[in-house]
């Protein structure tokens, strides 16, 4: 029960800071996790509000602390991680040299359709020189192309504390050497058939 006006103190514990607040026992939960996000940071769509072992935050936003029997001096704690703008901002960088490195693989998909075509017979003879010095240079900037987006991975600081973004980076690093030892074999297949 809280105070004669309708209010209510509360502890709010996170990370193993303990805080008094005061509350009215008509805030609803969504008014409640707002301003718990302004205090820890923590965004309410990925808080966990545990009052006497219940997670509240899985109620309906809209009922009262008073509907959800949160007494005067009762401790809620508040789980969840704070947004680390650094981190999420590191790992929207690799997710667009990701979308880039997609966009290199499909130019060098064509390579591959081009000279597929080429060893199928669909071009003259006369004109397969021609063609094969073309796709040699579109395959070198491709690879030129995947080694720059490799390098601006390198170059991304990436903190201990963040292994999600850790382990992106690294799937990311992966795929784009698996797509550069591609183009080095289509370039010795090339090279082989020029001879």
């Amino acid at each position: 029960m809280g105070s004669a006006d309708g209010s209510l103190t509360l502890v709010i514990q996170h990370m193993g800071k303990k805080e008094l607040v005061t509350f009215q026992t008509s805030t609803t939960l969504r008014e409640f996790q707002q301003k718990v996000e302004e205090m820890t940071k923590v965004p309410a769509s990925v808080q966990k509000v545990v009052h006497r072992g219940r997670d509240l935050a899985r109620n309906d936003p809209d009922i009262t602390l008073d509907d959800c029997r949160v007494r005067h001096k009762d401790i809620l704690m508040i789980l969840g991680r704070p947004e680390d703008p650094v981190r999420d901002e590191t790992l929207a960088a690799i997710c667009d040299l990701e979308t880039q490195a997609e966009a290199v693989v499909a130019r060098l998909d064509a390579v591959c359709g081009d000279m597929d075509g080429m060893k199928k017979g669909f071009l003259p003879a006369a004109l397969q020189s021609e063609t094969r010095g073309r796709l040699e240079r579109r395959l070198a900037a491709v690879s030129e192309e995947l080694m720059r987006l490799l390098e601006r991975l390198d170059a991304l600081s990436v903190q201990q504390s963040a292994p999600e973004v850790r382990r992106k980076r690294k799937a990311v690093v992966t795929a784009i050497s698996t797509q550069m030892d591609r183009a080095d074999a289509v370039r010795a297949a090339l090279a082989e058939r020029g001879s």
